[in-house]
């Protein structure tokens, strides 16, 4: 949204794991609360999150539930909404039958053309990384998950980046580790789709 930043789920020492909603006011310089609507998703930290400005709306999968583990033996597998629209804005969650494997820490990123959120690597159990691409249809009464078919198949790690290149037309994924230190960049063509 213009002019506005959002803090979404996470933890810390005064709450735990949480998924709160907070508004920072950049002319006055402070946080405040944000007062959401409807129930509200476990809380959680490494999600996967995206803001879809064609809809107004926040969306979050997975992260690791509470108790936190290094095993991510609570990763949570679910996708929520955050309708920022509604007043007050409200959390709806976005029902599928088939979604990718609860993981955290992985690379995310929004296709605004064609209204895709994107979700690559993470780790289901704090020691390997998720494979696969996979990408989740934003548009309203659609929303649904599917593995992103790619020549020779994604690369796989955990803790990567992504951005989405409007240029070309592009996603570019870099960096992570799987299990060491990586240095790569990887681009997927979204021009012919």
């Amino acid at each position: 949204r213009t002019n506005q930043i959002y803090s979404v789920c996470g933890m810390n020492t005064d709450v735990g794991a949480h998924c709160n909603v907070s508004a920072f006011d950049p002319e006055a310089g402070t946080w405040s609360r944000v007062v959401v609507d409807g129930p509200a998703p476990r809380g959680r930290n490494g999600q996967f999150w995206v803001y879809d400005p064609a809809s107004d709306r926040l969306i979050i999968f997975s992260g690791e539930g509470y108790p936190g583990t290094n095993d991510c033996s609570n990763c949570l597998d679910d996708t929520w909404a955050l309708e920022l629209s509604s007043t007050p804005p409200r959390w709806v969650e976005l029902m599928n039958t088939a979604p990718p494997v609860g993981r955290r820490n992985g690379a995310y990123v929004l296709d605004p053309v064609q209204r895709r959120f994107f979700v690559w690597g993470g780790t289901p159990n704090g020691r390997t990384s998720a494979p696969g691409l996979w990408a989740l249809d934003l548009r309203p009464g659609s929303e649904a998950w599917h593995e992103v078919p790619t020549v020779g198949g994604a690369p796989v790690r955990t803790s990567g980046a992504a951005v989405f290149d409007a240029n070309r037309r592009r996603i570019l994924f870099a960096f992570g580790n799987n299990p060491t230190p990586l240095t790569d960049l990887w681009a997927l063509d979204l021009s012919g789709q």
